[in-house]
């Protein structure tokens, strides 16, 4: 007799088991599918970065391709900002600037560059070529507290 009443218990335990196993599924399914969200949203920073690195180059040589001395006037190893005036449909440099797409942060910065006797690029000594200049865009972002800054190291050189 005392069988009976141990059967009826052994079905609600069953019941409670097969709940906490669904349970756990679902919240292992959500987790999984918050995991690929999380990381569709930030695997194309990094390729949004090269662009808007590759599309600082150029925007430094359309400005060079405007006026030589846009460029050589800049002041040496300071940090601008590339600013689009779209009256004037027309790139320009600027000590200041906004977040891009209220993420990434693009700057550049002009430097000078020095040639051996040979008329390679030397990194120290040489002589001062006033018709080169070592361009270098960083673009950043921050991503949970810390910040990822991709470089693009080009020359450009007076062509008019």
């Amino acid at each position: 007799m005392s069988r009976g009443k141990h059967k009826k218990g052994i079905g609600l335990i069953e019941v409670i088991v097969g709940a906490s196993i669904l349970s756990l599924a679902g919240v292992g399914l959500l987790m999984t599918y918050a995991l690929y969200v999380n990381a569709s949203l930030v695997a194309p920073r990094p390729i949004q970065a090269a662009f808007l690195e590759d599309e600082g180059m150029e925007v430094m040589r359309l400005i060079r391709d405007q006026n030589w001395g846009s460029i050589s006037g800049l002041s040496l190893g300071t940090t601008y900002y590339l600013s689009f005036d779209a009256g004037a449909k027309k790139w320009s440099t600027a000590t200041s600037g906004v977040l891009i797409n209220g993420i990434f942060d693009r700057i550049v910065v002009v430097s000078a560059v020095n040639r051996s006797v040979s008329k390679d690029i030397v990194s120290s000594g040489g002589t001062l070529d006033p018709d080169t200049k070592k361009i270098t865009v960083s673009v950043s972002w921050l991503y949970k507290g810390a910040t990822t800054t991709k470089q693009l190291v080009g020359y450009l050189t007076k062509l008019f």
